[in-house]
């Protein structure tokens, strides 16, 4: 042993720079051991908590539809119009405006009889279910609106408001026909319909002296304009309810479609046509003409009395 010590310090005399060379041996190979074991180390050491940002639910439209907006605002729309509009509706705004959804697998032509029955049966609620922002529906329910109101409104506006009604509920279907394919999620369709006449102006001539007569004693004898406007407006009003009425055929357009932006069934979007069709706005309304042609024989028969005032036999209704 002594002799290898002494071997050893005859070598670091005879060549001094190994001092330097083993030295750094040894640092570097500390160097690789730590390095090494960092891993290990790490691995062992005890987890650190973890903070995660809670995910924000994905905003969802109406049927997995596009609107995410309207999908958000049922909650609060909810607050003022109600927990739940009816199956097969959502609402449209604060307003409480419906929109109608459709009906899951009913097709485009089958959506036109479901409306138009549904709105000759004055099912009004089930024809929104399938229709969007219609005209008819629109109209009927102002008509509606303003027979509940305390306001005063005019025997022509009131005339005007039943007689929509009742051309209404007299919608037959005769046929529906595609008119063509606009879109892959629009169609159109010419439909025609057997409807009450509500501009004819033939089907009281039998009865014209009888009704003359009457607005006579109304208007002229009692002095009371708006109660012979009055009961001639109920006179056409039960002439039209009659089975007998004369009828026409008309042919309108509807257009219906699907809208992504609630995942909509087909819903009936454009029926101006038979709005306009209904509500006689293209002819002039029979009460007018009626009383356009009672204005003028009261003045022959004013005329008339004053050259000869012998009273005459006053001509009677149809029963």
């Amino acid at each position: 042993m002594q002799n290898f010590k002494t071997w050893w310090e005859n070598v670091f005399l005879r060549y001094p720079f190994l001092k330097f060379v083993i030295g750094g041996g040894v640092i570097l190979l500390v160097i690789v051991v730590f390095f090494v074991m960092i891993p290990s180390w790490e691995s062992n050491a005890p987890a650190k908590p973890t903070t995660t940002k809670s995910a924000k639910p994905k905003a969802t439209g109406i049927n997995g539809g596009t609107d995410t907006n309207l999908g958000r605002k049922q909650e609060a729309y909810k607050d003022k119009c109600g927990d739940y509009p009816g199956e097969g509706f959502v609402w449209g705004s604060n307003k409480c405006d419906l929109i109608g959804l459709g009906i899951e697998g009913m097709n485009a032509e089958d959506t036109v009889y479901n409306f138009i029955r549904n709105l000759s049966n004055l099912e009004v609620a089930a024809a929104q279910r399938v229709s969007h922002a219609s005209a008819v529906v629109t109209t009927y329910s102002e008509a509606v609106k303003s027979s509940n109101s305390t306001k005063l409104v005019d025997e022509a506006q009131m005339f005007k408001r039943d007689s929509f009604k009742t051309a209404m509920q007299s919608m037959q279907i005769e046929s529906v026909q595609s008119a063509g394919i606009a879109a892959d999620k629009q169609q159109t369709f010419e439909v025609t319909l057997s409807v009450i006449d509500v501009t004819n102006k033939d089907f009281w001539e039998s009865e014209k002296d009888a009704i003359y007569e009457q607005l006579w004693k109304l208007d002229k004898v009692q002095g009371d304009s708006q109660a012979a406007q009055q009961w001639l407006n109920d006179y056409l009003k039960t002439k039209m309810q009659d089975e007998k009425f004369p009828r026409k055929k008309i042919t309108v357009t509807l257009t219906v479609e699907k809208f992504d932006e609630y995942n909509s069934g087909w819903i009936v979007s454009r029926d101006t046509d038979l709005a306009t069709a209904l509500s006689g706005a293209n002819a002039k309304p029979t009460g007018s003409f009626i009383m356009e042609q009672y204005r003028e024989y009261k003045a022959n028969r004013a005329q008339q009395e004053r050259s000869n005032p012998s009273p005459s036999q006053s001509p009677q209704l149809k029963g």
